[in-house]
């Protein structure tokens, strides 16, 4: 079991690290630096976590007739492909090419790791799971970014190339680390379309609810970046710096919030902090185009700030809830179903926030981070009708 695990984790950890890199400079360079603009770069990145979402169902029979490692290691030869695309992309052709292989690895990858993780792992265990994963993937996500800053002050189309091809080294050698993890027993399946979780209301309103609390995901890696580089006075690099702070900020309090949130009382009061602190973060990031440049940065940094909030506790209340529901001997179905919320707010995020954001600025923020606050008001009304608790 533990050396599934530690296979999961390290998986996670250095494909964050490029993701990260990624994240911080693709969007960058391909709606600012070639002028691609939002227009293309946000509906290409929706579009990729739609079309994930889209064959999630075909490509969970295959993983289900081959297993999950083998698909996983496939999966990742297609995000290697989707590095190739974008180190190569001089037209919004190849780097729309490039953004919808991405989606699909990632829609893929996600709940493929979260399925193998979760297999080890008795359903007490589940929250802290969870948190191990998310903090991995912010310790990678961070260490990227950091490397993304470097990239973006560097401002060198070599070193943008060089980072999507060592990304691409990255998803080739965690895909043959997964290959090798065929060979292991115990792995689970993931459920194909037939799976009863599908037709349970309560983990789709779930669901539904969570993928509104992770608008935390585009708002991080999409919607700052573009809108720092041309709202605000801020410098290029800040975003990247931003990402960091986030990373360093889930790695200290993730962890402890989640083995904290042990009742349903204690995950209602997460999920109200979490709405608190989405409102305040959309409302700070709005308002940073009317400073000057020092004013800008630190209204940018503090909204980031508050969005990790929002990721932190928004997360915990969510997992608690997830582990209430998830039958035992079924939790690999709930958690795969679960897993679409990040793609569905990688669909949402890129294609209609990010066109709408810059559009029309401050109102567009303060709007969503009332949606925000009104999911987490959801999941606080769903968690006050239960009163179960685990031990975490």
């Amino acid at each position: 079991m533990q050396s599934v695990l530690r296979r999961v984790y390290a998986a996670q950890l250095s494909t964050a690290v490029g993701d990260g890199a990624v994240l911080t400079t693709a969007t960058l360079v391909f709606a600012v630096i070639l002028g691609f603009g939002e227009g293309v770069v946000g509906p290409a990145l929706g579009g990729g976590a739609l079309l994930g979402l889209v064959l999630s169902v075909p490509l969970g029979r295959l993983a289900d007739r081959i297993g999950l490692a083998r698909a996983a290691a496939g999966f990742s030869v297609v995000a290697a492909a989707s590095m190739i695309l974008f180190a190569i992309a001089q037209t919004p052709g190849v780097y729309v090419a490039g953004a919808l292989c991405w989606g699909v690895a990632q829609a893929n990858l996600l709940p493929l790791r979260q399925a193998l993780a979760a297999s080890q792992v008795p359903l007490e265990g589940r929250v802290r799971l969870r948190a191990i994963l998310h903090t991995l993937l912010n310790v990678g996500m961070g260490l990227g970014a950091a490397w993304g800053a470097v990239a973006v002050a560097l401002d060198l189309r070599a070193v943008f190339v060089g980072t999507f091809l060592v990304h691409a080294g990255i998803c080739l050698a965690t895909g043959a680390l997964y290959a090798f993890l065929h060979s292991s027993r115990g792995i689970a399946t993931l459920p194909g379309a037939e799976s009863a979780a599908w037709r349970d209301r309560r983990l789709l309103a779930l669901t539904a609810l969570a993928a509104m609390l992770q608008f935390s995901i585009p708002i991080l890696g999409v919607l700052t970046p573009i809108w720092v580089v041309t709202r605000t006075a801020a410098p290029e690099w800040l975003p990247a710096v931003a990402l960091t702070m986030n990373m360093l900020v889930v790695v200290a309090v993730q962890l402890r919030w989640a083995t904290w949130v042990q009742s349903a009382a204690r995950a209602r009061a997460s999920a109200h902090i979490a709405g608190a602190a989405a409102v305040l973060a959309c409302v700070t990031l709005g308002i940073a185009p009317g400073l000057g440049g020092a004013g800008a940065s630190v209204a940018v940094l503090a909204g980031i700030l508050f969005i990790t909030v929002t990721e932190v506790t928004a997360g915990a209340a969510s997992w608690f809830r997830l582990t209430q529901l998830s039958p035992i001997g079924r939790q690999g179905e709930f958690q795969a179903v679960f897993s679409t919320s990040t793609t569905l707010a990688r669909i949402v995020g890129p294609a209609l926030l990010l066109p709408m954001v810059i559009a029309v600025g401050l109102p567009a923020w303060a709007a969503l981070g009332l949606l925000i606050a009104g999911a987490a008001a959801g999941l606080a009304g769903v968690l006050g009708r239960s009163g179960r608790t685990i031990d975490a």
